[in-house]
């Protein structure tokens, strides 16, 4: 009855709503880090400040992430935070990833 297409808007629609709630989706919720100039870390020093950490203290020793995603944010992503010692380009996008609420480890 309404096609193609509108089925395609329709998922849109929902997907977009269900970001916007803030369920594991989209920005951080909050002040964020909006106007600060980021740290840049080699990634071992990095991975140090943030593996075996709680969200709260991966915030505190490296802010608060770009955005986050999975069951309960369980990953959460830095941009350009990161520089691979070998090449030294900064990296895109690095992913922590949580388990049982703390971060077990980093993707680069």
């Amino acid at each position: 009855m309404f096609g193609k297409w509108s089925g395609i808007a329709l998922v849109a629609v929902c997907g977009a709503i269900w970001c916007a709630s803030g369920v594991g989706c989209g920005p951080v919720k909050g002040p964020g880090n909006a106007g600060v100039a980021k740290k840049t870390y080699t990634r071992d020093e990095f991975t140090k400040a943030v593996v075996g950490k709680t969200g709260e203290q991966v915030i505190a020793a490296v802010g608060k992430p770009d955005h986050t995603s999975g069951v309960d944010s369980s990953n959460w992503f830095y941009r350009n935070v990161t520089t691979d010692a070998v090449t030294g380009k900064a990296d895109f996008q690095v992913m922590i990833v949580f388990r049982n609420g703390v971060a077990d480890r980093v993707v680069y």
